[in-house]
């Protein structure tokens, strides 16, 4: 009798639980979290990437009608990015432009253009020599497989592969990332494999991401483990505001508006 009471207030307190993920009215990729593969952020994919490969460039297939994004981040450097995009929920389009004024980084143009075609969606992402490559299996369901690839026309020949895993409901989503980089060019060690697990939770209009990167096989401990975190607000439909703490930068602000 004990056992078929608890299995009832199991049963109760699921059904609560998955009624109340269902009424969250922030989308689900409003705000960044592990690496951008299986989960990416909508509103800055050609600005900004964590791991060792770019966001997926299919993200911009979750845009719907006309969007500009503005950046400010700071800490090693003060960065100042502006992306524009447009998208129905199946083909997206986003042209942005990033600069840093650390030294040796140069400000370019960067673009994506992506497509869902049911189960699939597929980006390309270009800035100046460098190309990635994305796929996102299920890209609209709750399991999700993320994959990039991308290569660096340069003096390194870099080139990068990620893959990752997200469990994604109206109001929570768990993403596991990982990426790594070669270059053509040997620089004496193995390069390390970087790993993530990130949550994201989304209760009402506000949205709260925590990530951790661990990096794998890292001999010369170039690369440190570290928590990151992001802050999202959706005051309005058409408004989203995002802050992020040891994400790109120390600090970073964004802004975006639908029109």
């Amino acid at each position: 009798m004990l056992k078929l009471i608890q299995k009832i207030l199991l049963t109760v307190l699921l059904y609560f639980f998955c009624n109340s993920l269902a009424l969250a009215q922030n989308h689900p990729n409003s705000l960044a979290v592990s690496q951008g593969i299986s989960s990416p952020n909508r509103t800055t994919s050609t600005l900004y990437s964590k791991g060792f490969t770019r966001d997926n460039p299919m993200a911009v297939s979750y845009q719907t009608g006309y969007r500009l994004t503005g950046s400010l981040d700071g800490g090693d450097g003060t960065g100042l990015g502006i992306e524009g995009g447009l998208g129905d929920g199946q083909y997206g389009l986003a042209i942005g432009h990033y600069s840093n004024d650390c030294e040796g980084c140069d400000g370019n143009l960067r673009g994506s253009i992506s497509a869902i075609w049911g189960r699939l969606g597929v980006g390309l992402g270009v800035i100046e020599d460098h190309y990635s490559l994305g796929f996102l299996l299920n890209p609209n369901g709750i399991h999700r497989l993320g994959l990039v690839a991308e290569f660096e026309n340069n003096q390194n020949q870099r080139s990068g592969f990620g893959l990752g895993y997200s469990f994604m409901l109206p109001r929570f989503t768990f993403a596991l990332d990982l990426s790594k980089q070669t270059f053509e060019n040997d620089i004496g060690y193995e390069d390390p494999l970087l790993v993530t697990p990130g949550l994201a939770v989304r209760i009402d209009v506000i949205s709260v991401s925590l990530s951790y990167d661990i990096y794998i096989d890292d001999p010369l401990d170039i690369y440190r483990n570290q928590v990151w975190f992001g802050i999202g607000v959706n005051p309005t439909k058409n408004w989203e505001l995002a802050f992020y703490s040891e994400y790109i930068n120390s600090w970073n602000l964004q802004a975006s508006y639908f029109f």
